[in-house]
């Protein structure tokens, strides 16, 4: 198995699974009139909201763009694509699970980047090499709050918490031969807009989407994307599309370690670029 594949096949079965629960419980017609049937029940002067959402499959293309570690004390630093070798894309699988209830959306995603590269650091033959590796992968939750809503198109904003941290690691450049740099969460706020018009040509419509994030604590997360692409007309099971868009990630944190037998502080920023291809289905 390639390196590029590996990424893909560790969040593939958590992704299927998550779509599989979804797609039981939420896809049908009649799980939404049974919810909305249950709570009216017992609020016979309210009128409940129709339960929807979607369900997102989406393969990346993503590559480290730029970034630096530096300590600034010492005035060094480290490119991570000229000194670190991060120069390698790699095609990732991406999944998203979005539950609506009128204005409140909740979403559950699964994302994976990891990268690595091997580079000497002094042009001699025995020179030792430096094996790098940054790994940004895991669970992230999010809630979506529309301020404007005008039939399956919305506008708001939202609030998300990534369920892991960013982790930098490097074999040579410390005292002890090795660095381990970790951050904590990072937890953003942002906003969105969804353009889902009714279909009007031969049962076809456009899509576009627009997202992004910024941080607010935890280790410094800038994140966007845009999309675009095309639904076709809705059905009994729901509505399915395909967009493609850009994507673009920026991540900064510091931490402590040892370096020439003293505790320095060291920053570092990785910028990630990317492109990618998505299915959707909407129930």
């Amino acid at each position: 198995m390639t390196r590029a594949s590996r990424p893909c096949s560790r969040s593939a079965s958590a992704i299927l699974v998550v779509c599989a629960l979804a797609v039981i419980l939420f896809a049908s017609p009649a799980a939404s009139q049974t919810y909305s049937s249950f709570f009216n029940r017992f609020s016979p002067f309210l009128t409940w909201p129709p339960v929807q959402g979607e369900i997102t499959l989406t393969p990346i293309y993503m590559w480290v763009a730029g970034g630096q570690q530096t300590i600034p004390s010492l005035g060094i630093s480290w490119s991570l694509r000229d000194d670190f070798a991060l120069t390698n894309g790699h095609v990732f699988l991406d999944g998203m699970l979005r539950f609506q209830l009128g204005r409140l959306s909740l979403r559950a995603h699964v994302n994976t980047r990891d990268f690595d590269g091997t580079k000497k650091f002094r042009d001699l033959p025995a020179a030792q090499s430096s094996v790098a590796r940054f790994e940004y992968s895991g669970y992230r939750l999010g809630g979506d709050i529309d301020i404007l809503q005008f039939g399956n198109s919305r506008i708001g904003v939202n609030l998300d918490q990534d369920l892991y941290s960013p982790v930098f690691t490097e074999s040579i450049q410390t005292a002890q031969g090795g660095k381990k740099l970790l951050a904590r969460s990072p937890v953003t706020i942002g906003g969105h807009v969804v353009l889902r018009p009714a279909p009007k040509w031969y049962g076809f419509s456009a899509l576009f989407e627009a997202r992004a994030r910024w941080p607010v604590a935890g280790a410094d997360l800038t994140d966007w994307y845009v999309s675009a692409g095309i639904q076709g007309s809705e059905t009994y099971i729901g509505t399915m599309g395909v967009r493609a868009g850009y994507r673009s990630t920026t991540i900064s944190f510091s931490d402590a370690e040892f370096f020439n037998n003293q505790e320095v502080s060291m920053n570092f920023k990785a910028v990630m670029e990317g492109v990618f291809g998505e299915f959707v289905y909407y129930y």
